[in-house]
């Protein structure tokens, strides 16, 4: 018997290419253009973002006003990028399609200056399917139920290996469209998309699953990965789905959030890495779980003046009537429904209890205990507040 020595670390960018890979591009709104960016996307590809995230991202935030001329036909009565505050001249897109510049501005036409946005995901409106973006119609997967039985179907599905990693160990399955979504999910009528009733929620149906290895599963429900179709560079005509880190938490001293390295070996791993091929999903769920991915304060980042006016786009629950209301950013509804308004407000506070509690837990290695012991410490109700506003936010990602 020989023993085998430890893997060596991953190697990480340094120097320049880590710095751009540390910084965000900016995408502001034309109504406030000193305010907080609409959204800050990390430079998750060769120091910039591709240009079709960006552009997708900002109008699914407008309310889905893509064109399928997507911004490149320099047309200024359609969705663009500019990197002027004045609607002028749409930018000129780079053959590799990676946008490197800090700033840039999204106009939803040069004659709609102030045009309202959704803040939240649940009030975000599936598009009709004909009107789904050209990079998600152009996927091509195949469907995987033929003549099988419900019960053929998911034990296949739960033999596959992960769709990211290749690997078999350590799989289970993730919701695409996350379970905690399921009021959008039944109000959008995403269960439409089925072609065969295999029982029970339809949230939990095999076209709204794909296998994950655990420990990619967490950064995925997480929303740190998602998945995007892009333009393969050996093949333009063709499309290729692959991941894509979006929104890693920063640095912090915070025991819940990763280091830098850790987004770094995130990259480094995975950043469009091409997933193996998935039978029987829809790719209307995929696009829902792009747009569900965006909705995070880290990436839409407009509404951080609290005492600014914004227009905000809102659909009514009964039979989608479109209205608009103008509200100040301290109302603004948090971008994902377990973030809600029963958060607002306590960021700092959570932030401070996070710190007593970490602090408390060091105290406590002299004489470690299990979990629930150090709950009966004397500072239960700052574990339970802590413990409790955690879950609610995991229990919602998938």
């Amino acid at each position: 018997m020989k023993f085998r020595s430890p893997p060596a670390p991953l190697e990480l960018p340094t120097g320049s290419k880590r710095a751009d890979l540390l910084k965000r591009i900016n995408i502001y709104h034309p109504s406030h253009p000193k305010s907080s960016p609409l959204l800050s996307l990390l430079a998750s590809d060769d120091g910039g973002v591709h240009y079709d995230v960006a552009y997708y991202a900002c109008c699914i935030i407008a309310a889905n006003i893509w064109t399928d001329g997507e911004g490149k036909n320099r047309d200024k009565f359609a969705p663009f990028l500019s990197l002027t505050t004045e609607p002028i001249e749409p930018i000129t897109i780079p053959d590799d399609m990676i946008l490197r510049q800090n700033t840039y501005y999204f106009y939803g036409a040069s004659v709609n200056y102030d045009r309202p946005v959704v803040s939240n995901f649940d009030e975000w409106k599936f598009p009709p399917v004909d009107k789904l973006p050209k990079p998600w119609r152009s996927l091509a997967i195949p469907s995987s139920i033929g003549d099988q039985t419900p019960i053929d179907i998911n034990t296949n599905l739960h033999n596959e290996p992960c769709c990211i990693s290749g690997s078999p160990l350590g799989t289970n399955l993730a919701h695409i469209i996350p379970r905690k979504a399921l009021e959008w999910f039944n109000k959008n009528n995403m269960e439409g998309y089925q072609t065969v009733s295999m029982g029970g929620s339809a949230i939990d149906d095999p076209s709204n699953l794909i296998p994950l290895r655990a420990d990619i599963h967490h950064l995925f429900r997480s929303g740190y990965l998602t998945l995007v179709p892009k333009l393969d560079p050996a093949d333009p005509s063709k499309y290729r789905l692959v991941v894509h880190v979006l929104n890693p938490p920063c640095v912090s001293t915070s025991p819940l959030l990763m280091s830098t390295d850790s987004y770094l070996e995130m990259f480094t791993r995975y950043q469009n890495l091409e997933c193996l091929p998935l039978k029987g999903v829809h790719v209307e769920y995929l696009f829902a779980r792009f747009a569900w991915s965006l909705f995070s304060d880290a990436t839409i980042q407009l509404f951080r003046n609290k005492s600014q006016i914004y227009k905000i786009r809102d659909f009514k629950y009964n039979y989608w009537p479109e209205s608009v209301k103008s509200l100040e950013g301290a109302k603004v509804p948090k971008p994902r429904s377990w973030a809600s308004a029963s958060m607002r407000g306590k960021k700092r506070k959570y932030s401070a209890i996070e710190r007593k509690t970490e602090q408390k837990r060091e105290e406590k290695r002299e004489d470690p205990g299990d979990y629930s012991s150090e709950h009966s410490s004397g500072d239960s109700e700052a574990y339970s507040e802590v413990d409790s506003e955690y879950a609610r936010e995991m229990e919602g990602m998938g």
